[in-house]
This record gives C-alpha cells, structure tokens and sequence, in this order.
C-alpha cells in the first residue's frame, strides 16, 4: 500500500464471504494514474466500516450516527 497515493474514485462489491473494494487515482480527462485493489473478510469490512462512520462521527462533530441525513453514507450494523 501507498501511504502517499490518495484515490478520486472508489468501488465495493461483496460476494459471498468477501468484499472487494478498487480504489483509483484518476487525472484529467479521465485518465487512470494508479488503481489498487483489496479484498476483505466479511468481519473485516464490517470492522472498516464501524471504523469509517465513528471517523465519519468525529469528522461532522457529532456524538451519534446522523439517521436520514446526507451524512449518512456508512451502513451501520446495529440498527
């Protein structure tokens, strides 16, 4: 992994078992820079996920999850 690259475009698909996310770097017009792809357990991209919407939480300043908002992008498990 680049810890330098930051990615315009992402992507996730799930199969059984499995989540597959493709993360890309475009420029202009279009034109693909990089592209990385990951595969995760289905325990790990429901880990990933609790971890982007409290990321998410802290980034809008807010205590709770955002229900019926835009900001609501991140599925929340629990509920």
């Amino acid at each position: 992994m680049d810890p330098q690259a930051e990615a315009t475009h992402s992507f996730v698909r799930a199969a059984p078992g499995r989540v597959f996310v493709r993360l890309e770097r475009r420029v202009k017009a279009g034109t693909l820079a990089r592209g990385m792809f990951v595969e995760f357990t289905a325990a790990q991209a429901l880990q990933m996920a609790r971890d982007l919407q409290e990321c998410a939480r802290i980034a809008i300043g807010t205590d709770g999850p955002a229900r019926g908002k835009a900001t609501d992008l991140l599925f929340d498990p629990r509920t």
